[in-house]
């Protein structure tokens, strides 16, 4: 019996049953997921099969478009500014010395010489900053210190609906648009900010918001039962196509008081 692996059908030299991948491997070119498989031969023939889907773990920044973000990215080993980098799928960035000031760039590396901070700031997000960005230590091995999935919506005024504690309510992207590939459901309650549904991993990620949710597919609409005081807040709904947002949907969810008085327990 021999083993063989593959990695997107490409074939590695690599023979033994176990196959050590490192994030760097499927990383640069930045990928936020790879397809390996493995055969298990006997003269020339597959008798055995079997493929590993792995997925970088999202860490979701949800912002407006026009809006300030900070991606944090902390090394204390690079007192010199010159071996920590942020990378996405079209361009690297480090420090630069160079710059007069910080606000003349829409994207810049702040100076971690001393505080160890290389953050990556964004000073007006635009449509187009949507992607993945990770930040990189160049020091010995290359490793990546924090993977971000920056999700930029377009601005969009906010719709109110009551709830009364124990009902459901039905959440909608209203949008007339026909062509898109991906809806994502964000919401900002008192307990944090939130991605709890992205069609593009086609799962919930709230774990205690799983068994309430009953969404449409591709997810246009949503419905949330069994609602209760914690579910206040904002819901957002962003239709993508081809990685950018052209349409959302911002809904403020309110507790109805039976007396007359909206329950205004929600503060930005």
């Amino acid at each position: 019996m021999t083993v063989q692996w593959y990695e997107d059908g490409k074939q590695f030299s690599e023979s033994s049953v176990h196959l050590n991948v490192t994030v760097r491997d499927w990383m640069i070119p930045l990928r936020d997921s790879m397809i390996y498989q493995c055969a298990l031969m006997e003269e020339q023939v597959c008798v055995s099969y079997q493929y590993f889907n792995l997925y970088i773990k999202r860490q979701y920044v949800v912002v407006s478009e026009g809006e300030e973000a900070v991606l944090s990215c902390f090394n204390q080993d690079d007192p010199h500014g010159t071996e920590t980098w942020w990378d996405n799928r079209y361009y690297t960035l480090k420090w630069d010395p160079s710059s007069l000031s910080r606000t003349e760039k829409q994207i810049y590396v702040t100076d971690g010489r001393t505080t160890g901070n290389y953050s990556l700031v964004f000073t007006t997000l635009m449509i187009n900053h949507t992607g993945w960005y990770s930040c990189w230590n160049d020091i010995n091995t290359p490793f990546t210190i924090n993977v971000y999935y920056l999700l930029v919506f377009l601005k969009s005024d906010l719709l109110t609906e009551f709830f009364s504690e124990g009902e459901q309510v039905v959440l909608r992207c209203n949008s007339d648009i026909t062509e898109y590939d991906r809806v994502v459901w964000f919401r900002r309650t008192a307990e944090g900010e939130h991605v709890f549904l992205d069609t593009d991993y086609e799962l919930a990620h709230l774990e205690y918001l799983y068994y309430r949710i009953n969404a449409s597919h591709p997810g246009s609409f949503m419905v949330l039962s069994n609602l209760t005081l914690k579910d206040t807040g904002e819901y957002w709904c962003g239709i993508f196509y081809n990685g950018e947002c052209v349409s959302v949907t911002k809904t403020l969810l309110l507790q109805w008081d039976p007396f007359g008085i909206n329950s205004m327990f929600y503060t930005e």
